[in-house]
């Protein structure tokens, strides 16, 4: 109030014969607008000035209101009695879909068509062609620690097949592959919902043209953001309907330039933003592939409206043998992520993964398979150790 009185103040033209009178006015005005603010301030409870804050005593905005996640992902293999030994208390794992429900039959179903009977059929293993008895198995090895678990992933080995066929949307259509996994996501979080801490809905769904290329996707409707945004709000709402409270995150690859794009384009729909992030691919110096990450983190926490977000995905290769990796530089790798974490407003870190085959082959990033914390005679790597004491 007083800087628009000023600007206007410096722009008044006073003539000579009112001068006297317009200043004392003008001195009569300011009286009044000190006043008037004053007993404004006192009146709504305004800070006076030795009420303000100082930089040091501003309040901290916790980043994580959800707590923190610190854990590892599993394989479908991997022993209850090796992630106790590691001292995990929380696992990242999947419902893979065609684990539960090998074949589809016709006729296919829209999201209109399911209904509670059919979603209570599925849920018991009452439904033909259901059977839970593997995720059963996997879930209940877990008890008593949180489980992250992924579900609705569109990738090529999760999906049931038809005739013989890996099902996609192209093959049986958009409408009814939304409508199958409506079903099989309603059901599937109605039979776990109190073994569940978060839900994360799809595999890096930003990156889909990427994996189609590199075989895990098929089909043209992975191309089309529309269809992605309809497969996820489905998910979202499978979910919430079973279970009001929740919490549902989606794993972005942030490994690619336009990934905040698409965390604004789907952040509504979720509670916890998740990344997936494997700098190993491009740089194998760990240190500097730690602060990448880490500084993508910083990034994105300050875009996300105040929504936590955590790795769900990360991890650094100990080999091959003379391709540039080591057990020392992955041991450095996931002290930097897991220790400094804090620092850069990240909520956790799930590393992928206990373990992996340790098998060097011909494929397009053979240092993959040497991500794993134990090296093929089940023996710890220095990783393992290093997160042994972590995990204390």
């Amino acid at each position: 109030m007083m800087l628009y009185f000023k600007d206007n103040f410096n722009s008044y033209q006073v003539s000579p014969f009112t001068h006297f009178n317009n200043k004392l006015l003008i001195i009569t005005f300011i009286v009044f607008l000190i006043f008037s603010s004053c007993k404004e301030q006192i009146e709504i409870g305004m800070p006076t000035d030795d009420e303000f804050f100082t930089d040091d005593e501003l309040p901290v905005i916790d980043p994580c209101p959800l707590g923190k996640y610190n854990g590892i992902v599993v394989n479908y293999q991997d022993s209850r009695e090796e992630v106790d030994a590691l001292g995990a208390t929380v696992i990242h794992s999947w419902f893979q879909w065609d684990f539960v429900e090998q074949n589809l039959t016709t006729p296919f179903l829209t999201e209109e068509d399911v209904t509670e009977e059919m979603i209570e059929e599925y849920a018991t293993g009452e439904r033909e062609g259901i059977d839970w008895t593997f995720i059963d198995n996997h879930v209940n090895k877990y008890e008593g620690l949180e489980l992250i678990m992924g579900i609705g992933s569109g990738w090529e080995n999760s999906l049931p097949l038809f005739n013989e066929e890996k099902i996609t949307p192209d093959i049986i259509g958009r409408d009814e592959y939304i409508g199958q996994l409506y079903l099989h996501t309603r059901a599937c979080v109605r039979r776990y919902k109190d073994k569940v801490s978060i839900w994360q809905i799809e595999n890096e769904p930003n990156i889909s043209e990427i994996l189609i290329a590199l075989g895990h996707r098929k089909g043209n409707s992975w191309n089309d953001n529309n269809f992605m945004t309809r497969v996820l709000s489905m998910l979202e709402r499978a979910v919430r309907a079973e279970d009001s409270d929740a919490l549902v995150a989606i794993n972005f690859f942030i490994d690619v330039t336009d990934y905040q794009t698409d965390i604004n384009r789907w952040i509504s729909m979720i509670d916890i933003v998740g990344v997936d992030s494997y700098q190993d691919i491009f740089n194998k110096e760990p240190i500097s592939a730690a602060d990448t990450i880490l500084n993508r983190i910083k990034n994105i926490s300050n875009l996300t409206e105040g929504k936590p977000v955590m790795i769900l995905e990360t991890g650094y290769s100990s080999g091959p043998e003379g391709s540039g990796f080591s057990e020392e530089n992955q041991k450095i790798f996931i002290k930097e992520i897991y220790s400094r974490m804090d620092d850069f407003n990240g909520c956790g870190t799930m590393y992928f993964k206990h373990s992996t085959s340790e098998q060097n082959t011909a494929d397009l990033f053979p240092s993959k398979h040497y991500r794993g914390l134990i090296k093929e005679n089940n023996e710890g790597k220095l990783s393992w150790h290093f997160l042994k004491d972590f995990f204390q």
